[in-house]
């Protein structure tokens, strides 16, 4: 048996360098967090919640709120265990009401007098980042998994420091608006003339503005959120960048114009088959144009869903993939065209069941969200934090005006 000249047998050279050489760092596995929620059973629960909040005029409402939040999260798993919502109802049900008066004023105010309108929207303006702050504060300070809470540190002042700008000029240019649209007599031809280009500019200085502002506002609205959560003691980080959010407007933007050019080809197609090809003496021209209107309305509904599908897949997936809580890395993928079908497929069949297919359709939604959703890491060694008892005044704001917060 031959020896090499150091004493070593002819192969181990390549054992020995193997053994010293480092070793590549591999990403920890992932953990992918499971939904075991049923339409049946959410079912129960929603037809319940419905009847009661029908029958006390919506005060159960607020009980209504915290079962399906309860169910949602404790259906949820992560690494063996799922999540929990500890929300008080009556805490809820004093925020709901504070959030509805100010939402019917703002709804409702023109059919009165114009400037209550004007009054609502600068108190949602002006307090809009107060109305986050206590929102986060309340739905994460009452959201636990493995018995830790989560949290917010954020304070209202960081809230207008970096949205105040923002909200200022965006509310400025809509309050305009309103003016300009406040001098318009609908009902007075000359009236209608006479302001239809200050109208017009007006209206096309708010859209612009109000698109220039978005991909902002929302990226700071997200930073300021991602990066002031907390589980435990334990805070969460997020490097966003601002371009992701102009490049998904765009995108967005280029289909909603595309998919609204093609919804509205097919129905004016539609429109001239059925009325030119009508005899005109036969009266049936005019039903053929009824039937193409509504054939426009229908296929509108998707084309719409299209820039928000691709909006929102596009915003939340580089939002949570860039999500950091020391050990823990977040992934998500959504798929912008699934997403589309889902939300389409859902409204088609809740409005053929007359609505009663809402509760397939939420958990449908949740389950395919989840499904695209995983966590590499582990949350065995995480420490509690302090507790707090925020009001829930700002959550239910953020619930009647639709402002996604979303955690």
């Amino acid at each position: 048996m031959s020896i090499t000249s150091e004493g070593t047998q002819p192969g181990d050279s390549h054992a020995d360098a193997a053994a010293i050489e480092p070793s590549l760092p591999t990403e920890p596995a992932r953990t992918a967090l499971l939904f075991h929620g049923n339409a049946a059973e959410y079912f129960r629960i929603w037809i319940v919640n419905l009847v009661l909040s029908l029958i006390t005029l919506g005060i159960y409402s607020a009980w209504a709120t915290v079962r399906n939040r309860r169910y949602f999260y404790g259906s949820t798993e992560f690494a063996g265990h799922r999540f929990d919502f500890h929300g008080d109802p009556v805490a809820i049900l004093k925020g709901r009401i504070l959030a509805v008066i100010v939402f019917m004023a703002y709804a409702f105010g023109t059919e009165f007098h114009w400037g209550i309108t004007l009054g609502a929207f600068l108190v949602i303006a002006v307090a809009f980042p107060w109305v986050l702050v206590r929102a986060l504060r309340f739905r994460l300070a009452n959201s636990s998994h493995r018995g830790l809470r989560f949290g917010f540190d954020g304070t209202s002042a960081q809230a207008y420091q970096l949205l105040g700008p923002i909200l200022l000029l965006g509310g400025g240019v809509f309050i305009w608006y309103l003016f300009v649209y406040a001098r318009l007599d609908q009902d007075d031809y000359d009236s209608i003339v006479r302001n239809f280009l200050p109208m017009m500019a007006s209206l096309a200085l708010t859209v612009t503005v109000g698109l220039a502002l978005a991909p902002v506002l929302w990226f700071r609205l997200r930073s300021f959120a991602m990066n002031h959560t907390r589980f435990g003691r334990h805070r969460f980080s997020a490097h966003l960048r601002l371009g992701v959010f102009w490049k998904a407007l765009a995108l967005a933007l280029g289909l909603g114009i595309g998919a609204t050019f093609i919804a509205g080809a097919i129905g004016f197609g539609l429109m001239s088959v059925l009325f030119f090809n009508d005899d005109p003496g036969s009266g049936t021209g005019m039903t053929g144009v009824v039937i193409a209107t509504v054939a426009i309305y229908a296929l509108l509904i998707p084309a719409y869903l299209v820039p928000f599908a691709a909006w929102h897949c596009i915003t939340t997936n580089h939002v949570l993939s860039m999500t950091r809580i020391e050990g823990l890395r977040v992934h998500m993928a959504l798929d912008p065209w699934v997403y589309w079908w889902i939300l389409f497929s859902n409204a088609v069949i809740a409005v053929v069941t007359l609505g009663l297919a809402i509760p397939w359709a939420k958990v449908r939604m949740v389950r395919y969200k989840l499904s695209c959703l995983q966590v590499s890491g582990s949350v065995e060694d995480f420490e509690a934090g302090a507790r707090s008892d925020p009001s829930a005044l700002g959550d239910e704001l953020g619930e009647v005006f639709d402002f996604d917060f979303g955690f």
